[in-house]
């Protein structure tokens, strides 16, 4: 019998890692009920979409996540349960880049320890996940405005290293900025 690689067994527990977290985060996601601001703006169609945006975004909150709450209560939950686990996994994937101060490696299992315990700490150590992390609206305003915030400490980290990802001038600073804007505008969590 043919011994399997170490570096294809790395890759399959790797997969596998992933796959049981992404597994996880979507079937919570898709067990999750259903809130009040979910019933009450389902919008019906594109316009409704932006009309019920702009009409919080003017008289409740700024948040840019209920624009992305209200484009998928639009297109379904279905496209919430797919879409959960990739942003949480790159939240994830983005908290280990911030503490090891590079990607995670893998090809080998070293890193697949502290990976794992993020992933878990992702899940029990935030204040109610079931709020922020597998409700439609929480998600959108919460923790995926958070995948934002980790991709400035991302940047962060990697200029602190000597790594340059944005080349400079004034279409990189504009986007930065709107950027910036739209993160400070999230929610009160990720404003300052």
């Amino acid at each position: 019998m043919k011994q399997i690689p170490k570096q294809n067994k790395a890759l399959l527990s790797w997969a596998l890692a992933a796959a049981f977290y992404c597994g996880f985060i979507a079937l919570l996601s898709a067990l999750y009920p259903y809130g009040g601001d979910e019933y009450r703006n389902i919008p019906q169609s594109i316009g409704d979409v932006f009309y019920l945006y702009f009409n919080a975004a003017f008289n409740l909150h700024p948040r840019v996540g209920s624009l992305l709450s209200l484009a998928i209560l639009y297109a379904g939950k279905w496209l919430f349960v797919l879409l959960n686990p990739l942003v949480q996994l790159g939240i994830i994937s983005g908290i280990f880049y911030v503490v090891a101060a590079r990607r995670a490696d893998f090809k080998n299992l070293k890193d697949l320890p502290l990976f794992g315990l993020i992933a878990l700490l992702s899940v029990t150590a935030v204040a109610a996940p079931n709020n922020t992390l597998f409700w439609i609206c929480g998600a959108a305003n919460y923790s995926w405005a958070f995948a934002f915030f980790i991709l400035y400490l991302c940047l962060l980290r990697a200029l602190a290293a000597g790594k340059n990802f944005v080349k400079g001038g004034l279409p990189a600073g504009f986007v930065i900025f709107i950027l910036a804007l739209a993160l400070g505008i999230s929610n009160e969590n990720s404003a300052p």
